[in-house]
């Protein structure tokens, strides 16, 4: 698929990827974006990767070695930056004026080419990654033991308690070794927003500030992150504090490929099923039932492996309302069916949100394109993600939802749940009228302390 005509993209000489996305406005945006997240991280580097996050945030480098010069002469300039990562990206940028472009530019292509940081904001950050990690522990046990149970080769991902003990032993020269080694130009890409009028002149920037940087080759390797389902699982998590209120996750792995027909399909689904006022699940479970506040499908694409792709159904209710809820959930899924009003009601959403960024924040496009860049050599523009949205055949859908999506919760969903109370035997009643009218439907229960 193209992208819109109005962006600019294109490769600078040492590898790094740029997009320019002109816009009538006096602001730029300028971020530059790592292929560097934690999913990367061998066991002995854990938390090592969003620690230099933090680090990068302060944009200090041996000709900025001053964080709060950089800090207050953004600000004054009446910017803001900040960074962020994920399981695979890292993300560092910085918003302003136009004008003050260069000044950016140079602060950014300064910290990523040679980079330092003093001594105090290396304790300093330290600490903040602890306690951000802390605040993560003060309600992560049932999130941590899904994913544990899921994933157990790699639970160090996501544990936390681990992860601050090793952050102690992470000093500058362990940090710059490693940013060294994985700040690389072929999994780089910076992407740009300025005015339509001012586009060879931020290519001429781009080229005198990031042209510099020596060419380096990135040697990442992410594990595939796959697990059993091919079958129903009841898993109970114990929740250790007293608690009435069970947190739930119904999920889903699958193999699912971005802005594929299912991936499409899906957020019909999102939509029609789980809208906050009127979807379906919300609708009995809140309106008819009173069970529960709300109710959420989560629809995790991952771009970097199909394979490691799931979605997963959310909702929170009383422990003693559980029976109830898988009940009603797995009636809807065996009763409900589509109608057209619910499609056509799907299209006007997609076309309010099409529309709604044409009005939206000034990073908009640059976040989306820059992460389909980082994974692919294609961008698929807005204009072409709406067509294949709007276009999808009303049948096909209804196809999609009663054929594969129902019968696929129904005969080899993971439900889990965090509860005070073990009552794998009662759900499994619920179950054991479930293989009645689906034969072949095998269940096993577990219960996680």
């Amino acid at each position: 698929m193209g992208v819109d005509a109005k962006i600019k993209r294109f490769k600078l000489k040492n590898g790094i990827r740029v997009i320019i996305v002109p816009l009538k406005t006096n602001l730029t945006h300028i971020s530059t974006n790592f292929l560097l997240g934690e999913r990367q991280e061998k066991k002995v580097q854990s938390g090592i990767t969003h620690y230099c996050e933090h680090l990068l945030s302060t944009a200090t480098s041996k000709k900025y070695k001053d964080a709060k010069y950089i800090a207050g002469e953004i600000y004054r300039r009446g910017g803001y930056k900040n960074a962020y990562i994920s399981n695979y990206e890292m993300s560092i940028y910085i918003s302003g004026f136009y004008k003050d472009l260069e000044f950016y530019m140079d602060i950014l292509s300064n910290a990523i080419n040679d980079f330092h940081i003093e001594k105090y904001i290396e304790i300093k950050e330290k600490k903040a990654v602890v306690q951000e990690y802390r605040n993560i522990l003060s309600n992560y046990k049932f999130d941590f033991n899904i994913f544990k149970f899921l994933y157990p080769k790699y639970s160090y991902f996501e544990d936390y308690n681990r992860q601050i003990k090793i952050l102690k032993t992470f000093n500058n020269k362990k940090i710059k070794s490693y940013l060294k080694s994985h700040l690389n130009t072929d999994n780089q890409v910076i992407t740009i927003t300025c005015p339509t009028n001012k586009i060879n002149e931020t290519i001429k920037n781009l080229k005198k500030y990031f042209g510099i940087i020596k060419n380096k080759k990135s040697k990442l390797a992410y594990p595939i992150l796959k697990h059993d389902n091919t079958h129903l699982k009841i898993v109970n998590i114990k929740n250790d504090r007293k608690d009435a209120n069970n947190f739930i996750a119904i999920h889903l792995s699958k193999s699912i490929s971005y802005m594929s027909d299912e991936h499409l399909i899906l957020q019909y689904i999102q939509i029609m099923l789980f809208n906050f006022e009127n979807g379906v699940f919300y609708s009995i479970l809140r309106k008819k039932l009173g069970i529960i506040y709300n109710i959420r499908l989560s629809i995790n694409i991952d771009k970097y492996n199909a394979k490691m792709s799931y979605y997963r159904i959310t909702s929170q209710c009383a422990d003693t309302n559980v029976p109830m809820f898988i009940d009603a959930i797995l009636d809807i899924l065996k009763n409900y069916e589509l109608v057209e009003d619910d499609i056509n009601n799907a299209k006007n959403h997609f076309r309010f949100t099409y529309e709604n960024k044409k009005f939206y924040k000034l990073t908009t496009f640059n976040d989306e394109y820059k992460e389909q860049l980082l994974f692919s050599n294609d961008i698929i523009g807005n204009d072409d993600i709406y067509k294949k949205l709007i276009s999808v055949k009303s049948q096909k859908i209804k196809e999609y939802y009663k054929n594969v999506f129902t019968k696929e919760l129904l005969s080899r969903h993971i439900f889990f749940y965090y509860s005070n109370t073990n009552i794998n035997k009662t759900i499994e009643t619920i179950y054991k009228k479930l293989q009645k009218q689906l034969p072949g439907t095998v269940y096993k229960s577990y219960y996680i302390k």
